[in-house]
């Protein structure tokens, strides 16, 4: 996994979302996506629905990943699906 550095401002912003679905504005939303689509890695799942998706690891064994269906052209109209994802051990 890519070792990403945080701003401890922004890795609360990412927290409280993929922990509690408290959303940040939309700017936010789609700056984070972009950060997960350019640091994060694939999923490698055997559900085809999420294998491939990006995800980032944004504290020890936790994981946020955005999964977005839409147009191609804009950001926005789209719909996102957020994975909040935690190993278990």
């Amino acid at each position: 996994m890519n070792t990403v550095y945080l701003k401890e401002s922004n890795l609360k912003i990412i927290s409280d979302y993929a922990k509690y679905d408290i959303l940040p504005d939309g700017k936010t939303i789609q700056a984070l996506y972009k950060l997960i689509q350019t640091k994060g890695e694939p999923i490698q799942s055997e559900d085809k629905k999420y294998n491939g998706v990006m995800c980032l690891k944004f504290y020890k064994g936790q994981y946020i990943a955005l999964k977005r269906s839409g147009g191609n052209d804009k950001f926005y109209q789209c719909a996102i699906t957020k994975l909040f994802i935690k190993d278990i051990k």
